[in-house]
């Protein structure tokens, strides 16, 4: 049983890395992260890559928009492509549980998203490696792991999609409809509760870190800026009320949507009519 679920994994990784769209995404990714970094550098001088400038904000805003996009379209398809090709029945018949397909496909998932962007930031480095110090170099690379756990945050929402829907249709324009909502919408809605609503600052705290989306993108500053500065008044208030704990809470929000997600998954498709 087990070496049919490793062959199985085996497959659905192969496939995953020999899809146009992954070597597309590795290759935009890096060029839009060397250019944005590349820019910034030419501008800072003896201050470092660390300083705030465009470059941050443009490497910053690249992966909130295109690492959940990528994530959660891949993965919305993964179990919906095998119910509309009629190889679901024949992955059942062998001897693999449901929730043995299930992880399978979020885990080759999961894994290609992570090659992709480990590719995509190792592309950009060499590039920022002649003009960047090792400390900013450093700093750079460290979004990858804040880019990592987004994937994961949004591959557990795609395998969501993916076991509550019929076609490829009905789960693309749901993963479209997440992203954007999750990307876009929610911060402004947020924004709005705090005018309209008046919210505290613990409330708006919460509800930000419950976005995975906003979660990376604090992850993100920070580790580019450990005082937050850059937020303001707000990141004043993130360190006051968090201190060294920021971190640890970021990472949890972000993994815990994964891993809901993910079960929810599971006993959906668990229950599930082929």
């Amino acid at each position: 049983m087990r070496s049919a679920v490793f062959l199985l994994l085996k497959r659905d990784i192969a496939g995953s890395l020999r899809s146009r769209w992954l070597l597309g995404f590795v290759f935009s990714f890096a060029a839009m992260g060397a250019s944005f970094a590349y820019l910034g550098a030419l501008g800072l001088s003896q201050v470092g890559f660390r300083a705030y400038s465009a470059a941050v904000a443009g490497i910053i805003n690249l992966n909130l928009y295109v690492v959940p996009l990528a994530a959660v379209v891949s993965s919305s398809l993964s179990l919906v492509s095998e119910r509309e090709r009629g190889t679901m029945e024949f992955l059942l018949s062998l001897p693999i549980a449901k929730w043995e397909l299930v992880l399978s496909r979020l885990c080759a998932g999961v894994l290609s998203l992570t090659a992709a962007i480990a590719m995509g930031y190792g592309l950009a480095s060499w590039a920022l490696w002649l003009f960047l110090s090792e400390t900013d170099l450093w700093v750079y690379l460290s979004m990858l792991w804040a880019s990592v756990l987004l994937a994961f945050s949004f591959a557990g929402i795609g395998t969501l999609i993916s076991s509550l829907t019929r076609s490829r249709f009905a789960a693309l324009a749901l993963a479209l409809g997440a992203w954007i909502g999750l990307v876009m919408v929610y911060e402004v809605v947020l924004m709005a509760a705090v005018i309209l609503l008046g919210l505290d600052a613990s409330t708006v705290i919460a509800l930000m870190v419950l976005n995975p989306v906003q979660a990376s993108r604090l992850m993100m500053v920070q580790s580019v800026d450990p005082t937050m500065s850059f937020l303001g008044e707000f990141g004043v208030l993130l360190i006051r009320e968090l201190g060294g704990y920021l971190q640890p809470v970021l990472v949890a929000s972000q993994l815990a949507v994964g891993l809901v997600c993910t079960l929810l998954a599971l006993i959906s498709f668990e229950r599930a009519e082929l």
